[in-house]
């Protein structure tokens, strides 16, 4: 590809070396265990209950804290889980990030019931 942009006389940059773009994070980032991926997850009105927030990390344990959005909903240790009411129907977006920064991320769609 970059000679058919040398021969066209179009400059074309090689992209820069390094682990940019990893899905997850990398090597070591923490990986979203619960809630499922693709699933509607559904809520009743009556009985609501905390939906439970779970992750696994491959690095050093330590603290993952986890996030709604820009909201932040707590903290809680691998393995361990997190109990989250939604506040209501809708799509969010779940991200939990270990002490380095290092992050993964869910989209997930809350659905109420009767």
């Amino acid at each position: 590809m970059l000679a058919l942009f040398k021969k066209a006389g179009m400059p074309l940059r090689a992209p820069p070396d390094g682990e940019c773009g990893m899905e997850g994070g990398g090597e070591g980032a923490p990986h979203i265990v619960s809630p499922l991926r693709g699933v509607t997850h559904l809520q009743r009105l009556e009985r609501r209950e905390p939906m439970l927030l779970r992750a696994d990390t491959d690095g050093a344990p330590g603290l993952l804290r986890w996030f709604a959005g820009d909201s932040f909903l707590g903290s809680s240790m691998p393995g361990e889980a997190l109990p989250w009411q939604a506040p209501g129907a809708g799509h969010y977006l779940l991200r939990v990030v270990d002490a380095k920064g290092l992050a993964d991320s869910r989209e997930l769609l809350i659905e109420t019931v009767r």
